[in-house]
């Protein structure tokens, strides 16, 4: 089974790589590993696992067109994770991200930090996790009477030349929800720099709950998407259609319940 993932820079990803492959095993499945940040990159991993005659393909956070995807679960099972929007001939598995998020802005708001702020970068595909995140935090924000304020990076921009002119402006009291784990963790740097505390000056939140997250050193409050479980469903999906000889996983849209995590990275004083 072929498994493509965006990127290994992010380490949300890295840990899924390696969970696929301890998943995969108890379904019998051997994993071959694949990265595409981009359309070409794509076509040439999927590419290669077309050409090597994988039996199924995992694709995570994909993008590229929906339509292209679809294109790969016509001929073979695939399941897509970590992806908001549906395409044909697939298995899609992921989070709750609009509650996630909105969680996290609820969280910020409740510890009275003001304003709080998303930080993320631009949608990469139409299926992009972060519309639905950006969403959950609008939601949020507007249903405790506050005004929404989304910095988007720009492509081949900084999180940190993004976040530092937030900081310089509000200080004390500026809450940040952030994309990802990996977005939170490059915020933290300018907040560092600054001379403020992550938690008693500035609250911080990530999505992914990613291993760094927990590290003490760390201590980022993040959303837990169910990884393990996402992970478990989206191979069991194609280790189904692998077993009955489909051409195609089943096609169903698996919405996987999100929670908070509380560390110490939005603690107060």
């Amino acid at each position: 089974m072929g498994v493509v993932l965006p990127t290994l820079a992010n380490p949300f990803y890295g840990e899924l790589g390696d969970g696929f492959s301890r998943v995969a095993h108890r379904f019998g499945l051997t994993t071959l590993l694949g990265t595409g940040d981009d359309e070409e990159s794509f076509d040439a991993a999927t590419g290669q696992f077309v050409d090597l005659g994988v039996d199924g393909l995992v694709l995570v956070s994909p993008r590229v067109p929906d339509h292209r995807i679809s294109g790969l679960g016509r001929s073979l099972p695939v399941a897509v994770l970590t992806h908001d929007v549906h395409p044909a001939h697939t298995a899609l598995v992921r989070a709750d991200n609009r509650r996630g998020t909105a969680l996290a802005t609820s969280h910020l708001i409740g510890q009275g930090y003001s304003p709080v702020v998303f930080v993320g970068p631009r949608p990469r595909s139409e299926g992009d996790s972060v519309h639905l995140r950006v969403a959950g935090y609008t939601e949020a924000a507007t249903g405790a009477g506050l005004d929404p304020v989304i910095v988007e990076v720009p492509p081949g921009g900084s999180v940190e030349d993004c976040v530092r002119p937030l900081v310089e402006r509000h200080g004390t009291g500026l809450g940040l929800v952030c994309r990802d784990d990996l977005t939170a963790l490059s915020a933290s740097l300018a907040i560092s720099a600054s001379r403020l505390d992550i938690g008693r000056d500035i609250g911080v939140t990530g999505f992914d709950d990613s291993l760094l997250a927990a590290l003490p050193g760390v201590s980022l409050t993040s959303v837990a998407p169910g990884t393990s479980r996402m992970m478990e469903v989206a191979i069991g999906a194609v280790a189904s259609a692998i077993a009955a000889g489909a051409t195609s996983c089943t096609e169903e849209d698996v919405v996987l319940p999100s929670s908070l995590v509380i560390r110490s990275s939005t603690q107060v004083g």
